[in-house]
């Protein structure tokens, strides 16, 4: 589990163009589910924006299911036809965030990497808060599992390399909400590093 579904099922529904997520909605009590899985109830769908869709998905079916019933919708109401995912990615393309509202280090063309990539090491030998930030994380970054394997390493340097080893199945969004946990519970360094 953790983000890197949940992550992507937010951003795929995100997507959605206004006039697309009415016939969305419509096509996702209609489609057949698996098994044990109880469908969305018309009257939850009928009013709220594509992030409430997503909450519903999640709840509902679960990260990993409910990318699956969101490619099945997809497929349905012909946003994507098999094997045209990245069709799909060009003419639904991401919604990008404000400037300046998570660093990227683009100073360096070379060097795009995110806040949390590109201060690792520093963040691995001076963040002293990490239960904190991992209780930040907890749910909407880490699920149980992720969190309590974390947690039960002895030191702080170890708990945050232990959390850095799930970094790279993280899409951008997990890796702003680690930086905005780190901002709340460690700013001076933060900042301290944001003017390096």
């Amino acid at each position: 589990m953790g983000c890197f579904t949940g992550g992507w099922v937010t951003e795929q529904v995100g997507r959605l163009k206004k006039m697309e997520l009415p016939r969305f909605k419509n096509s996702l009590i209609r489609i057949p589910l698996k098994d044990g899985y109880e469908r969305i109830p018309r009257s939850k769908l009928r009013h709220g924006d594509s992030m409430d869709l997503c909450e519903l998905i999640i709840r509902y079916y679960g990260k990993h299911y409910g990318k699956k019933v969101i490619m099945d919708v997809l497929r349905d109401i012909r946003l994507l036809r098999a094997g045209k995912e990245q069709a799909w990615e060009r003419s639904h393309p991401r919604v990008h965030k404000g400037p300046g509202q998570v660093p990227h280090h683009q100073d360096d063309p070379k060097n795009n990497s995110h806040f949390i990539d590109h201060h690792r090491e520093q963040l691995i030998q001076r963040v002293t808060a990490v239960d904190g930030i991992l209780d930040l994380l907890h749910g909407p970054v880490l699920d149980t599992e992720q969190y309590q394997s974390v947690r039960a390493e002895k030191t702080n340097q170890e708990k945050m390399r232990k959390l850095y080893e799930l970094v790279p199945s993280w899409n951008t969004d997990c890796k702003d909400q680690f930086y905005q946990a780190l901002k709340d519970k460690h700013r001076h360094l933060v900042e301290e590093l944001e003017g390096k």
